[in-house]
């Protein structure tokens, strides 16, 4: 494919940036939360009682930080993917033989800019990604791990049901591969309605949400 028909990319951050984006959150909320007064010994790495107490503070806003940034970071790259899948679609059309040139296109400049990530493989997922979600307002926070094993999912209803679940119960991306695996959607259709509550008591014992 020539250079000027190329596809436009969005610009997509590579795990580098991610782990430098978090750094640069931790060291901000640090310095933010940090008060000169009241460290005697600093220097000397002592702090009197009421700065120990008060590390504890910081601590917890600096986790609080690193997992607010950890979150917008994926919502960041999940839309990044979906847009990258959009754009697959769009480009390729009915036209498999050049959909076939574009992956491979995509992939070798993709991981050229951007580093690994980005084999024909992964991008073939984005474009599945899209076509199973192509609403965007509809992705939940979720990551790109849980998406990869709800697009495997063909039934519509089945895969939406799967996704509001992994949300409302913060399933990890076992969890949900789990209850896939064990048709929990199927054994709850099967249920007589009064009993369906029960059933869903059952997957929230084996498969308690996470904190």
């Amino acid at each position: 494919m020539a250079a000027g028909s190329a596809l436009p990319v969005p610009c997509l951050q590579d795990p580098r940036s991610q782990r430098n984006a978090l750094r640069a959150a931790a060291l901000c909320t640090r310095m933010r939360c940090v008060r000169p007064q009241g460290m005697r010994g600093a220097r000397h790495g002592r702090f009197d009682g009421a700065e120990r107490r008060g590390g504890v503070r910081f601590g917890a806003r600096l986790e609080a930080a690193r997992k607010k940034a950890a979150v917008a970071v994926n919502d960041a790259m999940v839309e990044a993917y979906w847009e990258v899948g959009r754009q697959i679609v769009g480009a390729q059309g009915d036209r498999a033989e050049y959909g076939k040139h574009l992956m491979e296109y995509l992939s070798e400049r993709l991981t050229k800019e951007f580093g690994k990530g980005f084999t024909k493989r992964n991008l073939f997922c984005m474009k599945q990604f899209y076509l199973a979600f192509p609403i965007v307002h509809t992705l939940c926070a979720l990551s790109w791990s849980h998406y990869r094993l709800l697009i495997r999912v063909e039934d519509e209803k089945k895969r939406l049901f799967y996704m509001r679940e992994a949300v409302d119960q913060r399933w990890t991306v076992r969890q949900l591969d789990r209850e896939i695996h064990s048709f929990y959607y199927e054994r709850l259709l099967a249920t007589r309605e009064e009993r369906r509550e029960s059933v869903r008591q059952e997957v929230k014992v084996l498969e308690p949400p996470t904190k």
